[in-house]
């Protein structure tokens, strides 16, 4: 059973013994579904999949499913990719039109899933490329504050470890020293883990 709750209009959409399809909220307890959209009934060309958009009291789902299959039918043939084709193949990714339709129009779950899949990855390759650019243009500048340290005192401190530094560790070390003493930005993560040996690694 389903029920609308102050929506007394819908009852001219359903006749008795024809199905529709409706977004809502399941009480597994109850068996029964409070009704938050309808999706498309018998007279109407339902998908067996549909898009859920938010909407307000100032919009219909009905005209947001409509404008966006307008959108789809003007400018579908003019989306153009923003992951060049290599990586798309290489982590098996949709194109941008076909993230588009998998997440509009999708004919199975998984394409949607796909479609998914692919369009959180585009949005973290546009971050990522965003922060090489900035990264790159602050190589360019010498606008950082060079920190001068005393080398003698920090070979010192490596000497009273109680063990001795692999050669991964003393590269990364070598190298934030550096960075340090250059006048630009450092852009550097350093991440450090205990291992089944104790013993503490270093990547940078």
């Amino acid at each position: 059973m389903v029920t609308f709750f102050n929506q007394p209009w819908l009852k001219d959409k359903f006749e008795q013994g024809s199905e529709a399809a409706i977004y809502g909220k399941w009480d597994a307890k109850r068996h029964t579904m409070t009704g938050m959209k309808v999706l498309a009934t018998q007279t109407q060309d339902a998908p067996s999949l549909a898009g859920i958009y938010p909407v307000n009291k100032n919009i219909r789902q009905s005209t947001l499913v409509q404008l966006v299959k307008d959108a789809w039918a003007r400018d579908a043939a003019n989306i153009q990719d923003v992951v060049p084709s290599a990586v798309r193949a290489k982590f098996k990714l949709m194109s941008d039109r076909e993230i588009v339709h998998g997440m509009h129009f999708p004919d199975t779950p998984l394409e949607a899933k796909a479609a998914r899949r692919s369009a959180v990855f585009r949005e973290f390759f546009l971050f990522e490329t965003q922060i090489q650019a900035l990264r790159e243009d602050n190589q360019g500048e010498a606008n950082g504050l060079a920190i001068p340290y005393d080398n003698q005192a920090l070979r010192a401190l490596i000497q009273t470890l109680p063990f001795e530094l692999t050669n991964a560790q003393k590269r990364v070390v070598n190298e934030i020293c550096a960075d340090m003493r250059s006048p630009h930005h450092m852009n550097r993560l350093l991440q450090g883990d205990v291992g089944p040996g104790r013993r503490l690694w270093l990547q940078s």
